[in-house]
């Protein structure tokens, strides 16, 4: 089996559960901290089972740009904290993310809404537009000065 090779660049959306950060306690914050950065990576990285094989803190590091000293330690925190469990193979990671169902099981529910509120721009940007603007946002050349039109151009003629 191959090391995980990430796509430095890959722009897409992931699907977070709102209790995540919606939580009037604060306990998830208070559990993680700034680990919510390596977490976030995780569930990004993360098959459809919640797994992430043979992966190295090298390819985190190049991907989120954190040292590897502090993945380390956000690792731990997260271990500890038991939203993940993790097994080495000494040169690779294995992680499995602790109540997987969780952040998985309104995934359908999640990708309707997202569709809903994509089609929703789309709608919005499709509107007709016009070359022209709209009469009452158009700027009158002529401006009148007491009972006499003057062109704001002088090259105008009437």
């Amino acid at each position: 089996m191959e090391e995980i090779k990430l796509r430095p660049h890959a722009k897409y959306y992931i699907l977070v559960w709102t209790g995540l950060f919606k939580d009037e306690d604060a306990k998830h914050y208070k559990k993680m901290g700034k680990a919510i950065w390596l977490f976030l990576s995780l569930l990004h990285t993360a098959n459809a089972s919640g797994e992430i094989k043979r992966l190295q803190f090298k390819t985190i590091n190049e991907r989120t740009g954190i040292s590897i000293s502090t993945l380390k330690k956000f690792m731990a925190k997260l271990r500890r904290s038991g939203y993940i469990r993790t097994w080495s193979s000494g040169r690779y990671l294995s992680i499995e993310i602790n109540n997987w169902e969780h952040y998985s099981k309104k995934k359908e529910e999640q990708k309707e809404l997202m569709t809903k509120y994509l089609d929703s721009i789309n709608r919005s940007s499709d509107m007709e537009t016009s070359d022209e603007p709209k009469k009452e946002h158009q700027v009158s050349k002529k401006k009148t000065i007491g009972n006499k039109k003057k062109s704001l151009f002088p090259e105008e003629h009437y």
